[in-house]
């Protein structure tokens, strides 16, 4: 009977903490399997293969999907939608959509 473990690494991709041996270079958390930071910082943009964790949080990517997770939540409870329940990543024309028609509003108030 062969037994596997679900949580065994494909042995072909170099891991996290293995990028940078340098004492110094950037931290790796065993427990979450996390290293936030740049373990390359000197090497150019194009050069580095792992930019670390934190460069989705940086890009501004997060804070469009924050919002557009806030309009879900909001269309959902004024019903906007024709299901009852808006999926964030689904429908994204409706964001904009909305954003336009809101706009236009606030500058017809003007």
């Amino acid at each position: 009977m062969i037994i596997t473990s679900r949580n065994l690494r494909i042995r072909d991709v170099t891991a996290k903490y293995l990028r940078n041996l340098y004492p110094h270079s950037a931290f790796y958390d065993p427990k979450t399997r996390l290293m936030r930071d740049n373990p390359n910082p000197d090497l150019n943009v194009d050069e580095v293969t792992f930019p670390g964790e934190n460069t989705l949080h940086c890009s501004g990517d997060a804070i469009m999907l924050a919002k557009t997770k806030l309009f879900a939540w909001e269309a959902t409870e004024k019903d906007m939608t024709q299901d009852g329940e808006l999926h964030p990543q689904a429908t994204p024309p409706l964001s904009s959509c909305a954003s336009s028609t809101k706009r236009k509003s606030s500058n017809w108030n003007r």
